[in-house]
């Protein structure tokens, strides 16, 4: 089978058939389908003849199949060769006459409930679903969702410790990755072997009980097994549970550490609160244009942002005294003048780095809005351009 058909028969899986024959409906969707991923439509034609063909075998299998056990199950209720009394279960001695039978209905329910009892230790065999079974089995997204919670830690609290657990784990993630995609797709899944395991218990045991059902012995033994079923679906009930309970906590742990606050935020945020006072008085003395007092009270502040906020606002104190000065300019209409001295009028860069330019642009805006409300009262011709708001 080509790539192409591959990908069609993966897309549709089983054809389900209806009298030997799809329905046309189903025939449009699959032809539909194959003309959309580019195969000829003889060649499409071809494949779906091919899986019906391939249907019908794989049902007829079955049918057969059924017939055998059916008519196996029958065979193992038997009369006794002697004198013809119905045989117990599990028991090759005739109660009636005490004759031996080597072979019989005691042989086949034996096979029978052997069967039943190997479907069943499958079933206990297969791992129960846990948040720890997941974290092991899934590793390949486990492991890097682990790797980014320990570096945003170790980033927002600046420990080192943890940065350089981070890279080891960064690498571990990568050889994971890799490791994961080469391994060949599982054609099984686990919860799927579970199923099947589950209906061939439940298609055994319809069986035994149907024919020997009636004999106490027998009853009992089945509801043991049927018990112990209800045990193990319980145990991977509580497993799901803890599963997704897992991943709340993964999801939770993961969002938290990405959503904390930095320890140097925090440590701005309460020195900018301590500074408070400083700061209302370094404005004062820019509205009072006291730059002595103003320098004076820089020397005593330590948060940048702070800094930052004061040298902005001393800035756009000057500049917009110098807008207030050109006003007159605009009166006599000297627009030549004006527009000279409003183009030298440049704001100069006060932050050093990403953190505190927010807080410098709040200002700079300001400055814009007032250079830009006297550049529009200009003649459109002598105009100047206006700097943007994100071109500091």
């Amino acid at each position: 089978m080509n790539r192409k058909l591959y990908e069609l028969d993966k897309y549709f899986g089983p054809i389900q058939l209806y009298d030997g024959d799809i329905l046309d409906s189903a025939r449009e969707r699959v032809l539909s389908r194959g003309l959309k991923l580019g195969i000829e439509q003889k060649e499409i034609e071809d494949y779906i003849q091919f899986k019906i063909q391939e249907q019908v075998k794989l049902e007829e299998s079955y049918s057969q199949q059924e017939a055998e056990q059916t008519a196996s199950a029958k065979s193992f209720v038997e009369r006794c060769p002697s004198c013809n009394e119905l045989m117990p279960a599990l028991s090759n001695v005739c109660s009636a006459c005490g004759f031996v039978v080597t072979q019989g209905s005691a042989k086949e329910l034996g096979k029978l409930m052997d069967s039943i009892e190997t479907k069943l230790s499958q079933i206990e065999s297969i791992p129960t679903s846990n948040f720890f079974q997941v974290l092991s089995s899934r590793m390949f997204i486990t492991l890097p969702v682990l790797t980014i919670i320990v570096c945003a830690i170790g980033f927002k609290l600046e420990l080192q410790a943890f940065a350089l657990i981070g890279i080891i784990l960064i690498f571990l993630s990568w050889k994971v990755i890799k490791n994961k995609l080469k391994e060949p797709k599982s054609q099984k899944q686990p919860e799927l072997s579970f199923n099947i395991l589950k209906a061939d218990f439940e298609k055994y045991s319809r069986t035994a009980h149907t024919y020997f059902g009636e004999n106490k012995k027998i009853r009992a033994l089945l509801d043991d097994l049927k018990n112990s079923l209800v045990e193990v679906e319980e145990k991977r009930k509580k497993g799901k549970v803890w599963e997704y309970a897992g991943y709340a906590f993964i999801a939770a742990l993961l969002a938290g550490a990405l959503l904390m606050p930095s320890k140097k935020y925090s440590n701005q945020n309460e020195a900018n609160s301590e500074e408070s006072p400083l700061v209302q008085k370094a404005e004062q003395y820019i509205n009072e244009n006291n730059e002595a007092g103003v320098t004076q009270t820089l020397t005593q502040i330590k948060s940048p942002d702070n800094r930052v906020l004061i040298q902005s606002k001393q800035q756009l104190k000057q500049l917009t005294d110098k807008l207030d000065s050109l006003e007159p300019l605009l009166k006599s209409q000297d627009y030549n003048t004006l527009r000279l001295e409003l183009s030298k009028l440049i704001w100069e860069k006060i932050s050093t780095d990403f953190e505190t330019l927010p807080i410098e642009r709040d200002v700079y805006k300001s400055f814009l809005q007032r250079k830009d409300a006297l550049n529009q009262q200009l003649p459109k011709k002598y105009r100047v351009t206006i700097e943007n708001e994100y071109s500091l």
